[in-house]
């Protein structure tokens, strides 16, 4: 590729370069450098003074030894393994958490209260309708949705709001009822914890 330039455009250009070379050579004195991670990022000649190259590259020429006893090494070690653990720990106590969830709106629906006291939290019970939309189905959603221009160009639909608009009855009960019967209706329930009056107190 070639170009064209006149003396004083080679002179704005040598003026534009020097700026970025000053802007660079602050960024570095002042350790203030502003990263941009692009699909350039493996050509950059200044990833030493990246803050999001510099550790990576200091550590890639490390004997194995040496690399997990640098201290961010082992941080990020530290940090992936206790995330693991969490997960685990999530894993199985989900189950659990749900049951009591059930067993709490159970009690709420027989005593038809929707607060309900502990020793030391309040629990407060509220379910919301909640829609799904299944795999098999979203072609024909959004065949009627762009029938009736209600995608208003976008190409991918965001369920979430779809939700919003049906609940909200706000295209109309007719069209509305057309794309519920391609929707599984759900309950979303919700604990929320609040600390009793008499441990606030």
């Amino acid at each position: 590729m070639r170009s064209k330039r006149t003396d004083e455009q080679l002179e704005q250009l040598k003026q534009e370069l020097g700026k970025q070379i000053d802007v660079i050579e602050n960024a570095i004195l002042e350790n203030d450098f502003k990263a941009k991670e692009s699909a350039l990022c493996s050509w950059c000649e200044f990833a030493e003074f990246c803050p999001k190259q510099k550790h990576i590259l200091e550590t890639s020429s490390l004997a194995p030894k040496e690399f997990l006893e640098n201290d961010g090494v082992k941080l990020v070690n530290k940090y992936v393994h206790l995330e693991g653990l969490k997960k685990d720990f999530m894993e199985k106590i989900d189950p659990e958490l749900e049951a009591a969830k059930k067993e709490l709106f159970e009690f709420s629906k027989q005593k038809n209260v929707q607060k309900i006291a502990g020793s030391d939290f309040t629990a407060s019970l509220a379910s919301y309708p909640q829609l799904s939309f299944p795999p098999e189905q979203r072609e024909q959603i959004k065949r009627l949705l762009e029938e009736a221009g209600k995608l208003g160009g976008v190409e991918d639909i965001n369920y979430y709001e779809l939700a919003k608009k049906l609940n909200s009855n706000a295209w109309g009960r007719e069209f509305t009822e057309k794309i519920l019967k391609l929707a599984i209706k759900g309950e979303n329930r919700r604990v929320y914890l609040n600390k009793s009056r008499k441990e606030l107190g």
